[in-house]
């Protein structure tokens, strides 16, 4: 009888266990959600200062889009003075705001409660992994409802 109760009383433990974990594990979920929905809603608008940059180094809207495209298929374009100026300057500008964007995200999954490396691994799997997209669902699902 009182292996019975042993047993018994071991599987509720792994029960509130396996419970409490996956408690955990939802609230996990809860908080990626938050963050994940939190930073895309931040919008870094760049129009004020690539405009800046084009009329400080003298650059026309045609010639930025000519110089953009070429980078993009990886053509090297003959460049002035100017132009390389402008590309060193929008370089830079690029890094700072790459900077600025992982500051943000690293605030929020603070505040959050939320590693940032827990949320870079759920990031991870919720861009390669289409049945994990599936199960987040209902936790995009409660978001926007909450927002409303």
């Amino acid at each position: 009888m009182t292996i019975k109760v042993i047993l018994i009383s071991l599987g509720i433990f792994i029960s509130n266990i396996l419970t409490a974990q996956s408690l955990y594990l939802s609230n996990q979920e809860y908080k990626f959600v938050d963050v994940y929905m939190t930073f895309k809603k931040l919008n870094y608008d760049t129009s004020p200062l690539m405009d800046s940059l084009m009329q400080v180094h003298d650059i026309k809207q045609e010639d930025y889009q000519h110089i953009l495209m070429s980078r993009i298929k990886g053509h090297k374009v003959p460049l002035n003075k100017s132009n390389t100026a402008f590309i060193a300057d929008l370089e830079k500008y690029e890094k700072m705001l790459a900077l600025k964007k992982m500051v943000r995200l690293k605030q929020l999954c603070k505040t959050a409660d939320l590693s940032f490396e827990v949320y870079e691994t759920m990031l991870k799997k919720y861009k390669s992994d289409i049945q994990y997209q599936r199960s987040l669902k209902p936790y995009f699902d409660h978001y926007i409802n909450s927002q409303r």
